[in-house]
């Protein structure tokens, strides 16, 4: 008769309902674990020279689109000028829209503002839209733009998860 391993009370030749129990525990653990799994991002706005000091709302840069298969979840977004606004405050709104441009609305409760003399938002994390489906577009707006024309190096940075 040939060899024979003998673990927990069995042989290595008989089932043990015990072991694939664990087994199969583990391995649905893990695939909780990967459904769980979340993966960030960030899209950055830039305007790398001087703000023009007319034209309110003034859309900027170029709509940032998802072009994921997955919708993203807006966690934050901030602002920052490399010089501040030196006359008014500056207000930063970001629309989003799935499909159509010109229905886009604010993502915002509260939208970001550079003050004169500063040069970068608070981080706001309380958002009106925080999903943006596979294929949505988000756009950059400027309100009460600094007359005295300081303010210059925009970027605005939405970190998102998906």
């Amino acid at each position: 008769m040939g060899y024979q391993r003998i673990v927990e009370g069995h042989s290595a030749r008989e089932p043990n309902p015990e072991a694939a129990t664990t087994v199969i525990n583990s391995m649905q653990v893990g695939i909780e674990a990967l459904e769980a799994l979340q993966y960030t991002g960030q899209e950055v706005f830039s305007y790398p020279s001087t703000l023009p000091t007319t034209g309110t709302p003034l859309a900027i840069g170029l709509p940032v689109y998802n072009d994921s298969q997955y919708p993203w979840t807006i966690k934050s977004v901030r602002a920052s000028l490399g010089t501040g606004p030196t006359t008014s405050d500056v207000v930063i709104d970001i629309r989003y829209h799935a499909t159509t441009p010109g229905s886009a609305t604010t993502i915002f409760n509260t939208k970001p503002t550079l003050t004169v003399g500063g040069s970068t938002t608070n981080k706001v994390t309380s958002l009106a839209q925080s999903t943006i489906a596979s294929g949505g577009v988000l756009l950059l707006d400027l309100y009460g733009l600094d007359s005295g024309g300081g303010a210059k190096d925009l970027v605005v940075q939405i970190d998102y998860e998906y």
